[in-house]
């Protein structure tokens, strides 16, 4: 059988909350061994113990396990190290030596510290690919300060984007800066590795929650910079396209509208039985329909609102060159039908809840298969396994160790 993309890649993995380890995950998604290395004098990684994600959602899972840990670390390996025990970073250094990642996103003032900076790190092992995740870049005046995806989407603009002119700032709950910045991070990391292959020289990536708040709105920022025009928030109200819009049906649900053609105009008018509508003068063509945008979809509301959102959906699909969706809740989506046949959700059988279905790497490859999806470690859970197979230690040795607080 054909083995996972990144089968034999071996990947030591240093970072906390979501942007590097959340790379993890992606690179163990694709077959990669994913060894973190987590500090044993405070018991672990400080997603284990933070109890509220986005400040309101409790994570805590029963048996001591964390919710917020748990979908940032499937799958990995967890060894305890004390990095600033002389012993414990040169254990680390020694399983950074045989691998072909190294991934961080703690501060440089950190890592430097430590002596886990890139220049550290490549001269024990000169073909690493260096992996580093920051909030606001390697350069700058910024460089090296805290941040996290709250700040990535205030520096970055993203927060001007959703609500209308009347809204404050708005923040998105699901942290696009940090899961943005994993994604570019993964996909900087493999391209790295295909480089290697074809140099042989290892190199550094940095990726950031600013610069992944940035792509996010490459489309905006992209417009912007060339027609110099302020990009406008969208309210529903007044639209510049009524067809490009969300409105709420009989039921309570919402539809949403996508399309932004002229011919999808008469098109949309036919199968709503508003054929009256396609040539009034306030809305014949695309500069009306523009102008009286706010009456079209007080129009819009009311003839949404006499049918269940289902019925609509019957409706609209008559007419294949029409673009429409329901506007669904995130807790709707493990029970979608068309989330299940491409296998969006996955499967697991969890330690705590058994047998459950969890969010699946969403990208699928002809040759080569994804990787069941496995739980996230306990701490230390592979500490003896990494130490005894990747390292030759023998029992007495990793006790010793324990005993001394170096490993836990």
């Amino acid at each position: 059988m054909t083995k996972p993309i990144l089968d034999g890649v071996k990947v030591v993995e240093w970072s906390i909350y979501v942007m590097g380890p959340l790379a993890g995950v992606m690179l163990r998604d694709l077959g990669a061994d994913v060894i973190k290395i987590e500090d044993p004098r405070t018991g672990g990684e400080t997603l284990r113990g933070l109890r509220y994600t986005n400040g309101t959602v409790d994570a805590q899972m029963p048996g001591g396990r964390n919710a917020s840990f748990e979908i940032s670390n499937w799958g990995k390996r967890s060894i305890g190290l004390n990095l600033k025990a002389p012993e414990g970073k040169e254990l680390a250094m020694q399983l950074i030596e045989q691998a072909d990642v190294f991934l961080t996103n703690f501060r440089p003032p950190v890592v430097e510290r430590i002596g886990f900076d890139y220049e550290s790190v490549r001269r024990r092992n000169p073909r690493i690919i260096y992996a580093a995740s920051s909030a606001f870049g390697s350069s700058g005046p910024l460089a090296g300060r805290t941040g996290n995806d709250y700040t990535g989407q205030a520096r970055s603009g993203m927060m001007w984007g959703p609500g209308t002119d009347e809204d404050p700032p708005l923040y998105h709950t699901g942290a696009p800066c940090d899961i943005g910045g994993s994604t570019l991070l993964s996909h900087g990391i493999l391209t790295a590795l295909y480089a290697r292959e074809r140099t042989g020289q290892g190199q550094m990536i940095d990726v950031s929650n600013l610069g992944a708040g940035m792509w996010f709105q490459y489309w905006a920022i992209g417009i912007n910079s060339l027609v110099g025009q302020r990009w406008p928030r969208m309210d529903r109200r007044q639209p510049g396209n009524a067809l490009w819009n969300h409105y709420p049906c009989g039921d309570g649900e919402w539809l949403a509208l996508a399309n932004l053609l002229p011919e999808n105009w008469p098109a949309f008018c036919r199968v709503m039985g508003l054929d009256h509508l396609i040539d009034d003068e306030r809305f014949h063509d695309v500069d009306a329909r523009r102008r009286n945008a706010e009456e079209l979809v007080a129009i819009l509301d009311a003839h949404f609102q006499t049918r269940p959102r289902a019925e609509w959906e019957e409706i609209l699909a008559r007419d294949p060159s029409l673009a429409f969706e329901r506007v669904q809740r995130v807790e709707n989506l493990a029970d979608d039908d068309q989330v299940r046949a491409n296998g969006y959700v996955t499967e697991i059988d969890h330690p705590v809840y058994g047998r459950t279905r969890v969010q699946n790497y969403p990208m699928r490859f002809e040759k080569n298969p994804i990787p069941e999806r496995q739980p996230a470690p306990d701490f230390g859970e592979h500490t003896f396994e990494v130490l005894s197979e990747e390292l030759g230690l023998s029992p007495e040795q990793i006790s010793a160790y324990m005993s001394a607080g170096v490993a836990g």
